[in-house]
């Protein structure tokens, strides 16, 4: 049938769709071959029209499941064009940065890329478009609340190079956790050195005082009646000052040794800040009037704190102690108190050896702590101003200092004023160091 139908197209060519065919002309036979032909194009154009719809549901199987991959794979996607305008997006990216999809779509990645990580993308994508070759690159993705996320993204080129498609996976936790181990690593090493210098340290610093204390008492009862009172009182002096050193020493230890095992218990309470000031005089006294060193306490009135007793009476104490240290013999230690709206500032200053630039550097450096000597060769460790910043912060203030080689230092450190009614106290545990 195919071939007869194939000899009438032949000799009766197939008419275009405007051209009329004058049936009249045809014989009867012709007729009935021509409806033939008709009835067979006619069921040549259904089985094609099957097959297109056929074609057509399974480009939109195939569609449908390259949507449901591109928008709900759990790596962000985007289209760009050269001029780095976002042509599509999916979920993902939307979650990453935030942002609709309707926000995203025409606009320029470069908004969506943090300011210090724009030219690291740009160079990224130039060798893109430039080789063709797929490229890598971590950044900062800035979302709709202007906060920063970290993201790998990975780029090629489709559509001869004229575009680019990313993949964008989201790194933000991985990272904070790199960081939060890189930091932990970091403190652990700082307190394994600070431990191996503190031992060092203490070795010395203890066993110095002691020595002197027995040394001393053995002469005392060895040779009492050989001395005179004033050689007796002498040794006295040195034995009660070795003592008060090393418990001086003793305390900073284990005040350091519970922050940082995170043992210590805060109460925090309103304090009357100059009665704290004149306690920590009243314990230092004896070394003061050794080095014959006036301890000029100028608060006045009663200022009321907000803090930990206990830990703001070991910031006090060791400041004053430092000064006198430090300080020349007939010398003077002035204790001020300034108060600025909610925040109190008090000042220890002393007019001693002062302190060098790499001192001062170093000076709250938990892995830098060296053993330094004072105006009599009193010995220390500057373990104590590391405990005072770390107590002053913890009692939401802020320490610092300033000194000259040869004119003295001034350490300061803010503590919250009671500027209302007087809060309860309150016990805080588990605080972070």
């Amino acid at each position: 049938m195919d071939n007869k139908y194939s000899e009438f197209l032949k000799k009766n060519p197939k008419p275009k769709i405007s051209e009329k065919i004058d049936i009249s002309k045809l014989s009867d036979d012709e007729v009935v071959e021509f409806i033939q032909m008709l009835e067979v194009y006619q069921i040549e154009l259904e089985l094609q029209n099957e097959e297109l719809k056929a074609a057509q549901k399974n480009l939109e199987k195939v569609s449908n499941k390259y949507f449901a991959l591109f928008e709900f794979a759990p790596v962000g996607y985007i289209y760009l064009e050269a001029d780095y305008r976002i042509t599509d997006s999916n979920f993902s990216f939307s979650n990453i940065c935030e942002f609709d999809k309707a926000e995203i779509v025409q606009k320029s990645f470069t908004d969506f890329i943090a300011p210090e990580f724009q030219d690291t993308f740009h160079l990224a994508y130039q060798n893109l478009l430039q080789t063709n070759n797929k490229q890598s690159v971590e950044i900062q993705i800035l979302t709709k609340n202007n906060l920063k996320t970290w993201v790998d993204i990975e780029m090629i080129t489709y559509d001869e190079g004229k575009s680019c498609f990313i993949s964008i996976h989201n790194k933000n936790e991985k990272k904070i956790a790199e960081q939060a181990l890189s930091a932990q690593q970091k403190e652990l090493k700082e307190l394994n050195s600070t431990k191996d210098k503190l031992f060092s340290i203490i070795g010395h610093d203890l066993k110095s005082p002691m020595g002197h204390i027995i040394s001393f008492a053995n002469l005392l009862q060895t040779k009492f009646d050989f001395y005179d009172d004033t050689k007796k009182k002498h040794f006295i002096d040195i034995i009660n000052q070795s003592a008060n050193s090393t418990l001086l020493l003793l305390e900073n230890l284990l005040e350091w040794a519970q922050s940082q095992t995170k043992r210590k218990k805060i109460t925090v309470k309103a304090l009357e800040l100059n009665g704290l000031v004149e306690t920590a005089i009243r314990l230092l006294s004896h070394t003061a009037v050794q080095k014959n060193i006036k301890i000029a306490n100028k608060l006045h009135g009663s200022i009321f704190v907000f803090g930990d007793e206990d830990m703001l009476k070991t910031v006090v104490r060791n400041l004053i102690s430092n000064a006198l240290k430090y300080s020349n013999t007939n010398s003077y230690i002035e204790i001020e108190a300034l108060q600025n709206d909610n925040i109190c500032v008090v000042s220890v200053k002393d007019f001693g050896k002062g302190m060098d630039t790499e001192t001062q550097g170093n000076l709250f450096k938990t892995g830098l702590i060296q053993s330094k000597v004072g105006t009599n060769g009193e010995r220390g460790t500057a373990l104590g101003l590391l405990i005072c910043k770390d107590f002053v912060e913890q009692n939401n203030g802020e320490i610092w200092f300033e000194s000259e080689v040869d004119l003295g230092s001034t350490f300061y450190f803010s503590i919250p004023l009671v500027t209302k009614e007087l809060p309860e106290a309150k016990d805080t545990q588990n605080i972070k160091y």
